[in-house]
């Protein structure tokens, strides 16, 4: 016992020994540790340039780094961005766009859309013109509705604002190619391009090709390949204080192939069907919903949609001390042609309620249409009315 009381007292002893020096020495002076300056995200949800936080409004905002990293290719896909945003619709070309649950349902020419959205501050009033590709954007903001007091009586359910990035003094550019499965091949390119000190050019361009993943096997065709493509360039000066913009673009989306399922019980039901198309059984159908081949549709004939469009922009500012001053001018011209199996399979009507119908429906759409703006607002954030 004492051998080992006396090794006990001795690691004790040791212990202390050292501490007692190290009291008399100096504390090493702390690192300061490096904090995270918060990014500044800038919108221009109300018309001027402002911090996001400083809005008073619900919105989204969604950077053009995050939409290429994410392959987000159009408008539909902010649904993986934006809560309470869902982008649907009976075909490819004619997306049904709702914020929190508002939206407009009827497609027809004289309707307007209650989710509008802008193009660098261009009104696209139709939901068939927005089927173009985000191609080199700055940001998308996403903003909930109401929304009319800014952007007019159709953002009841509110606006979907995209903004493309201008020409800079900078030479430069990027260029990169995709392949992946069903033959997907992605190729696109940014030039920018400096003339002089105070001109600039900016050129875009993308091609996305891409086989379709369902078969008809009604006419035993593959459907749903699609092509794509656009192109815009851009042109950026300065005299004095006044900058001015103009863009110029084009686009092009065909599907070969619009498969449509029917999904019983979604809005009609067996007996309204039956009126229709008379003695059928919808529930002994192998392509209507559920099934064990999902990507299997039988369409009366294979379909096809072709979206097409072109615009063209103007922008003049001028920011002084206290009143800035901008103008804008656009018009947009778009063309949609589109055929597909409106039922989902493949049945000519002879029921009572048919009057003989065949289910083919064919979509013959023009939308042209030229905005001219002019704004001037107070450029002191902190002054008592900012107008």
């Amino acid at each position: 016992m004492r051998s080992i009381n006396l090794l006990a007292l001795t690691l004790l002893g040791t212990a202390v020994v050292p501490a007692t020096h190290a009291a008399d020495e100096p504390a090493p002076a702390k690192t300061p540790v490096a904090q995270a300056t918060p990014e500044v995200v800038v919108v221009t949800a109300q018309r001027r340039k402002q911090r996001q936080e400083e809005v008073p409004m619900s919105l989204s905002v969604v950077s053009g780094d995050d939409l290429g990293t994410e392959r987000a290719l159009d408008v539909e896909s902010l649904e993986r961005f934006v809560p309470n945003f869902q982008a649907a619709g009976l075909t490819a070309q004619q997306p049904q766009l709702t914020i929190r649950g508002i939206g407009t349902i009827d497609r027809q020419a004289g309707s307007d859309q209650s989710v509008v959205v802008f193009v660098d501050e261009q009104y696209i009033g139709r939901s068939s013109a927005t089927t173009f590709s985000l191609l080199d954007v700055d940001r998308v903001e996403v903003l909930r509705g109401p929304q009319g007091t800014l952007f007019g009586r159709n953002a009841s359910g509110g606006a979907i604002s995209i903004v493309n990035n201008r020409p800079t003094n900078a030479f430069g550019g990027t260029a990169s190619a995709s392949l992946g499965n069903l033959g997907l091949k992605e190729g696109r390119g940014v030039l920018n391009v400096p003339i002089n000190a105070d001109t600039a050019a900016r050129f875009a361009v993308l091609g996305v090709n891409r086989d379709g993943a369902y078969r008809n096997v009604f006419v035993d065709q593959r459907a749903g390949d699609r092509e794509s493509w656009m192109g815009r360039g851009s042109l950026q000066t300065r005299f004095g204080s006044v900058t001015a913009l103009v863009s110029v673009e084009a686009y092009h989306d065909k599907v070969d192939g619009l498969p449509i399922k029917l999904l019983r019980g979604e809005g009609v039901s067996d007996a309204d069907y039956a009126a229709a198309v008379g003695t059928f059984n919808l529930a002994s159908n192998p392509y209507t919903f559920p099934t064990s081949r999902p990507l299997d549709v039988a369409n009366n004939v294979l379909g096809n949609s072709k979206a097409e469009g072109a615009a063209v922009r103007g922008r003049l500012e001028s920011n002084g001390d206290t009143v800035s001053s901008t103008v804008l001018v656009g018009a947009r011209s778009n063309r949609l042609n589109e055929s597909y199996d409106a039922v989902g399979i493949p049945i000519v009507g002879s029921g009572a309620a048919s009057r003989g119908f065949n289910s083919t429906q064919i979509t013959r759409e023009t939308y042209d249409n030229w905005s001219l703006e002019a704004r001037l607002q107070s450029t002191r954030p902190n002054s008592a009315l900012n107008w």
